[in-house]
């Protein structure tokens, strides 16, 4: 999605592979079949162009594999996104078949495989039908006592969000405050243990991307980072 080469992109990579890192102090990341290669604490790439279905289709058979393991609740996305896709081009998941290979409605929030944790770090993505497609829902600030089964949050956001810009002839920069609100964000949700939602806020207020005012939360708004996680701790 982003070229290598514009100013900054390794700020980028930093930031997003801080929120891979807190999922590796949280009960881990599901583990790569054979042949699939990702350093500890890197998130995992998935190829995608002209000759990615015949070079690389191992990056979506993992992408497959990953999401719809029973044990994985909490799934972290940025790319290409829209009410109700994700991907580019050249390949991606609509959130129908998503909903599908996990049984769930993608028009209620009902199914087999209902996540505890979701941010789809994408334009648009919590216009459509996402939440749905994780079983989630889309009531806002849903109160902990209201909760049968896993409380859980739903993030995304509601416009096309500005991470960087470029000249249209190959030359770019990814904006120095969206890359700091990533990792502030890890840094206020997993080393200040503030709910999901206040942690937002405070990556907003501390890295000055405005943009972030775009994200909205759907479900339980103070879910910490590491509650939840396990079935004894359900309500």
């Amino acid at each position: 999605m982003i070229p290598h080469n514009w100013q900054r992109y390794d700020l980028w990579v930093d930031a997003v592979n801080s929120i891979a890192s807190v999922a590796e102090q949280h009960g881990g990341i599901l583990p790569l079949p054979d042949g699939v290669h990702r350093d500890w604490g890197e998130a995992f790439l998935i190829r995608t162009g002209p000759t990615s279905i015949t070079n690389n289709p191992i990056d979506w058979t993992t992408w497959f594999v990953g999401t719809t393991n029973r044990n994985v609740r909490n799934f972290y996305y940025f790319g290409h996104g829209n009410p109700d896709s994700i991907g580019d081009g050249w390949g991606g998941m609509p959130s129908h078949l998503w909903g599908f290979l996990l049984g769930n409605s993608i028009t209620k929030p009902v199914g087999q495989t209902r996540y505890r944790f979701v941010w789809m770090d994408g334009c648009e993505t919590a216009n459509g039908t996402w939440p749905y497609a994780f079983a989630m829902g889309k009531q806002e600030n849903k109160q902990l006592s209201s909760y049968a089964t896993r409380p859980g949050a739903f993030c995304g956001f509601t416009q096309r969000p500005t991470i960087g810009f470029h000249d249209g002839m190959g030359n770019g920069s990814m904006l120095e405050s969206a890359c700091f609100y990533r990792s502030q964000f890890a840094f206020y949700w997993h080393f200040q243990n503030e709910g999901v939602k206040e942690a937002f806020r405070k990556a907003r207020d501390s890295s000055g991307w405005t943009e972030g005012d775009g994200i909205k939360v759907y479900g339980y708004w103070g879910l910490r980072v590491s509650e939840f996680n396990r079935k004894s701790q359900w309500p």
